[in-house]
């Protein structure tokens, strides 16, 4: 995959399309995106073997957002990576379920606004791939806490129903694993204080 997105990145700067000095940004993206398209058919397909369409599309649009925005723990190689996206897609849509079924709504809602909390104060994780500008860091801690309010009053609301149960359930678990997700990024990186930024 590396080798592909090198050659559409020269390709690219060949054509004056990327200045030379984001030639590893690029490659970096393009890397991405076409995992990308290979991994979510996988994930979202084993999502559907082990539960329903409903929390499979719920918690594929939560953690992917969240993960987006707050970032984490990145795998050393495409294989690796995979294998943790399977994890989480098992624990998140398999385990959680199976270990918190007679759990009532509004612990789901407690479990989902405390890793909100968490997520909120530890976030985002600066990735050494990425390298983010102090302006950009900004940003994409604005934008993330504007999705933790929405989530936090999603909590709020479909705790207060019978028919949220599932919703909450799932919200819960995207939630709780985009935090896991941050602070083993936080770890990787060396740790809350001495991440760059």
């Amino acid at each position: 995959m590396l080798h592909l997105a090198q050659k559409i990145a020269s390709f690219f700067m060949a054509k004056k399309l990327i200045p030379a000095k984001d030639y590893e940004w690029a490659v970096y993206g393009l890397q991405r995106r076409l995992l990308a398209a290979i991994f979510y058919p996988i994930l979202f397909s084993i999502g559907l073997l082990v539960s329903d369409i409903h929390s499979t599309i719920v918690f594929f649009i939560i953690f992917t957002s969240l993960r987006h925005r707050v970032g984490g723990h990145h795998a050393p190689s495409a294989i690796r990576c995979l294998v943790n996206s399977i994890f989480i897609v098992l624990c998140g849509l398999l385990l959680y379920p199976q270990v918190t079924a007679e759990w009532p709504t509004i612990v789901h809602s407690l479990v989902g606004v405390t890793s909100c909390i968490v997520l909120g104060m530890a976030g985002p994780c600066n990735d050494p791939h990425v390298a983010m500008t102090p302006q950009e860091l900004d940003r994409n801690r604005k934008r993330m806490r504007l999705e933790l309010i929405v989530l936090v009053a999603f909590f709020g609301v479909f705790s207060l129903f019978t028919w949220g149960t599932k919703s909450c359930k799932t919200a819960a678990a995207a939630v709780t694993l985009a935090a896991g997700m941050l602070i083993a990024g936080k770890i990787q990186n060396g740790g809350f204080t001495h991440e760059q930024e």
